[in-house]
């Protein structure tokens, strides 16, 4: 996953581990149970960052659409994901919307 492409998934790494860059930094690691791409699909369009897998890697991915679909047929599952992004999207006071 490469950090400006596109998102049209995101993926639940389900086994193995990878490194997460941005600007070509180190910024973390995932692992089984972590969850990446979720930036571009939820929020932005775009990938934010770059993973790059350091073991053998198994995920299950989930297209945008099946993401929408959460919306009506498992609103909290749709809640805790859209949770999950709140550190990675940088916020701006100035243009987040009144509570």
């Amino acid at each position: 996953m490469s950090e400006g492409d596109f998102g049209h998934c995101l993926f639940f790494v389900e086994d193995g581990t990878a490194e997460v860059l941005a600007h070509g930094e180190r910024v973390g690691s995932v692992g089984p149970g972590d969850v990446v791409g979720e930036v571009a699909v939820l929020a932005s369009g775009r990938r934010v960052a770059s993973v790059i897998a350091t073991s053998p890697v198994r995920v299950i991915a989930l297209f945008k659409r099946d993401v929408w679909a959460l919306e009506d047929s498992a609103p909290e599952a749709s809640r805790r994901l859209r949770a999950a992004i709140e550190d990675h999207v940088p916020h701006d006071p100035a243009t987040a919307a009144p509570d």
